[in-house]
C-alpha cells in the first residue's frame, strides 16, 4: 500500500525505502521479544502473515486479540500444505464474501478491547 512496513526477523536490521528491517535475537522467546520491540517503537497493532507455524505460535502462545480465518468454499487442492489451526472455540461470527468464507474470532483472554469494539465486517477495495 505504500505505508510504512516493519519487517521483524532475526537477520537483517536496515532501511530500504519504506520498508524497515527490526532484527530481534534468535531466542525461544523470538515472538514476545518481537512484540516487545515493536511496541516500544509504538505499534499498537501488528498483521501477522505466515504459514502454519507461525500463525500457530502466535495463537498457541495467547499473542493476539483478533483472528480472521479465510477459508475458499469453492478451491480445494489435494496434497497442499496443512492450514494453520483455528483457535479453539467457536467464531464470534462468519460471513461470505465472493467464494470465501470469513470466520472471525476473538481471544476471550486478551487484555485489549478490539479494534472497533466488535470485529467489523469486511469491507472489499
Amino acid at each position: 500500500d505504500g505505508g510504512p512496513t516493519t519487517v521483524v526477523n532475526a537477520l537483517k536490521e536496515g532501511n530500504e525505502g519504506a520498508v524497515e528491517y527490526l532484527r530481534v535475537q534468535d531466542s525461544y522467546d523470538l515472538l514476545p521479544d518481537a512484540l516487545t520491540a515493536l511496541h516500544s517503537k509504538g505499534v499498537q497493532s501488528v498483521l501477522v502473515e505466515g504459514g502454519r507455524n507461525t500463525i500457530d505460535s502466535f495463537l498457541g502462545n495467547g499473542l493476539w486479540d483478533e483472528c480472521r480465518r479465510i477459508r475458499s468454499l469453492e478451491l480445494r487442492i489435494p496434497g497442499g500444505f496443512p492450514a494453520p489451526s483455528p483457535p479453539p472455540f467457536a467464531p464470534i461470527r462468519s460471513e461470505t464474501v465472493g467464494g470465501d468464507r470469513i470466520d472471525f474470532f476473538r481471544n476471550p483472554q486478551s487484555r485489549f478491547p478490539s479494534s472497533h469494539g466488535t470485529v467489523g465486517p469486511v469491507r472489499r477495495p
